[in-house]
C-alpha cells in the first residue's frame, strides 16, 4: 500500500492531485481500515469505498441505505 511509506504517502497525494485536475473527481477503492480512511479524509479524493466504510450489500437494501444518508 501507498501510504506505507513517507514516498508512498507523497506518491499518493500527487497523484490525486494529478488525476483531479484532468477528472471530475477521483474515488478511492479499497479503504479497509481507520488509517486508510484518515489518509482519503485528508486527501483531495471525492469520494470513497471499502471495507472499513461499508460491507458489501444486496442490490435490495441500496434504497434504505441512501434514505438513511
Amino acid at each position: 500500500m501507498l501510504r506505507q511509506s513517507p514516498e508512498g504517502r507523497t506518491l499518493f497525494s500527487q497523484l490525486l492531485h494529478l488525476m483531479n485536475r484532468y477528472c471530475r473527481g477521483v474515488i478511492v477503492e479499497g479503504v479497509e481500515t481507520p488509517e486508510e480512511w484518515r489518509d482519503v479524509q485528508n486527501s483531495p479524493a471525492f469520494a470513497a469505498q471499502g471495507w472499513f466504510l461499508s460491507r458489501p450489500a444486496p442490490i435490495e437494501t441500496l434504497n434504505t441505505a441512501v434514505l438513511a444518508l
